[in-house]
């Protein structure tokens, strides 16, 4: 009866040590693709800028997914072949913003679990793209990253 109590821990502890295992390697997973997905779309915003002299507007901020305007337009100009979303959170803005509520540029604490947030200034010649990572992984820290970039 004792040898069977102790078999049955073992199998227990070692399908919870799976488990966590697992769910880490998936969340440093999706944080991999969020690093790659960020990346092709600043390059497709480079792309765009060079073309059309100004970023796809969005000044009230947007859920970069493939509904968006910005993403539309960076469709049409062949920047990119389509709009990468964000593994788990492709349309869930951001709650709180840097300099609230004067404009929606980059998402800061305690905005979790967010869709990539994309914003520009009033001309389009600078843009905020905030996306939200899961843990620490080879992708960053575990948290908030945003990138800027200014045009020409």
């Amino acid at each position: 009866m004792i040898e069977l109590i102790i078999v049955i821990l073992i199998i227990g502890f070692l399908l919870s040590a799976a488990v966590y295992v697992i769910n880490s390697t998936r969340m440093k997973s999706r944080d991999a693709q969020r690093a790659a997905n960020i990346s092709t779309i600043t390059k497709a915003l480079s792309l765009y800028i060079n073309e059309m002299y100004t970023f796809p507007p969005a000044p009230n901020g947007i859920c970069l997914n493939s509904g968006a305007q910005p993403a539309k337009d960076l469709i049409a100009k062949k920047a990119l072949a389509f709009m990468p979303n964000d593994p788990l959170w492709a349309s869930t803005s951001p709650t709180k913003f840097h300099d609230e509520p004067a404009f929606k540029d980059y998402a800061v604490e305690p905005a979790i679990n967010f869709c990539y947030w994309y914003w520009t200034n009033a001309d389009s010649s600078k843009y905020y793209l905030s996306s939200f990572h899961e843990t620490k992984s080879n992708a960053g820290i575990a948290g908030i990253h945003f990138i800027t970039q200014e045009g020409n």
